[in-house]
């Protein structure tokens, strides 16, 4: 044998090495295959969440929609209950002058009925009392029955 020459490894343990590194290499890829396996379903199940969140931001974002449609056609019809100052927009503080004059209106209307009622119970309770008076003054003026 040359100085240079490694000596033969026997078939037999060739062999062994090679079914022992087959199966560590299958196992390898076993559990590359299960890893892989369960990444892809861990994927798709981030995947799925992902859709429904989308689908509920959507969702939300219709219903936002839908209430700021709402609030300005009310804003809207509040801008145009109001009549419009000498600028075109809404005369807020005309209105509140206008509904302070009618409730000022509407109290010295009441104070002018509650007078008016006054002088009528006193006129008509004179009047009774004229009647009465007038009816039970001869009686009076006869003094008692003798």
């Amino acid at each position: 044998m040359a100085s240079n020459e490694q000596p033969a490894i026997p078939v037999h343990i060739l062999e062994h090495c090679n079914t022992l590194i087959g199966g560590v290499v299958e196992k390898l890829e076993q559990k590359i295959d299960k890893h892989t396996t369960e990444e892809m379903q861990r994927y798709k199940d981030i995947l799925d969440a992902q859709k429904a969140m989308q689908q509920q931001i959507a969702s939300l974002n219709a219903a936002v929609v839908s209430f700021m449609d709402k609030t300005d056609e009310f804003h809207s019809d509040i801008r145009k209950a109001f009549v419009k100052n000498e600028d075109g927009l809404p005369d807020y503080e005309g209105h509140r002058l206008d509904h302070r004059g009618r409730m000022t209106e509407a109290q010295k209307k009441q104070e002018r009925m509650e007078k008016v009622l006054t002088g009528v119970m006193v006129f008509v309770c004179a009047g009774v009392g004229a009647w009465v008076l007038n009816v039970l003054w001869p009686a009076v003026l006869m003094g008692p029955p003798k």
